[in-house]
């Protein structure tokens, strides 16, 4: 997390570095324990059918999961202006760029 004071301007930025890092781990390995027993490891026939399958689909989950965390962890940043009296929400994530804005005379900004 940084904090940056630009006079009338207050930036609060957040980058989730190590929750993106643990997603695209929670991927490589899912995915290769995915094609793995499909035929990328060189004794994959000498497991039976429904043993290739369990370990695919575990594969298949891990990595799903690794990629609904890398969704869950979006880039954050606050911007307080005091000269204009508003504060500013921006999220940019897998699902593209958010914005949301309120004045700062609401009590309390509902996402």
């Amino acid at each position: 997390m940084r904090v940056r004071d630009r006079g009338s301007i207050l930036e609060v930025d957040d980058v989730p570095g190590l929750h993106w890092v643990l997603g695209l781990l929670f991927v490589g390995v899912g995915t290769l324990f995915l094609v793995g027993p499909l035929g990328l490891f060189t004794d994959a026939e000498r497991l039976r059918w429904w043993l290739r399958v369990l370990i695919a689909g575990m594969g298949a989950i891990t990595a799903v999961v690794g990629v609904w965390q890398i969704a869950r962890a979006p880039r954050s940043r606050l911007t307080i202006d005091r000269t204009n009296a508003q504060l500013r929400l921006e999220r940019t994530g897998l699902g593209g760029r958010k914005k949301y804005e309120w004045p700062l005379s609401e009590s309390r900004p509902s996402i």
